[in-house]
């Protein structure tokens, strides 16, 4: 079972598409043959989706099922941006920027 964090989320990211797509909760709950109430409990992050459920809202939304855990990243605490950037500094060992760095690219990726 997802978490409640990522319930919302994910909850959010529907209502979010569905808006930009400028649709009702009726009009998406139609699409995908579902209930009213089911799109308003997973916007709120209280109903949990099946895949054959996600795969019919990303398709009533022309997205794909990727799209739909599009999540926006969390914001670092004050300070911490200072303190990761120290330590990469102290890292002089040219392997590990490499593999930092090619780790960091999978993120950029993941981010188009």
């Amino acid at each position: 079972m997802p978490t409640t964090e990522t319930l919302k989320l994910l909850g959010k990211r529907i209502q979010q598409l569905r808006k930009a797509k400028d649709m009702t909760q009726a009009e998406l709950a139609e699409a995908c043959d579902l209930s009213n109430n089911f799109i308003a409990l997973m916007e709120r992050g209280r109903a949990a989706p099946s895949i054959g459920t996600l795969d019919r809202l990303g398709k009533a939304l022309h997205v794909s099922l990727a799209d739909l855990f599009e999540f926006p990243v969390k914001s670092t605490r004050p300070g911490e941006q200072e303190e990761i950037t120290r330590k990469l500094k102290r890292i002089n060992n040219r392997r590990d920027l490499r593999l930092i760095g090619g780790i960091v690219e999978v993120f950029l990726e993941m981010g188009k």
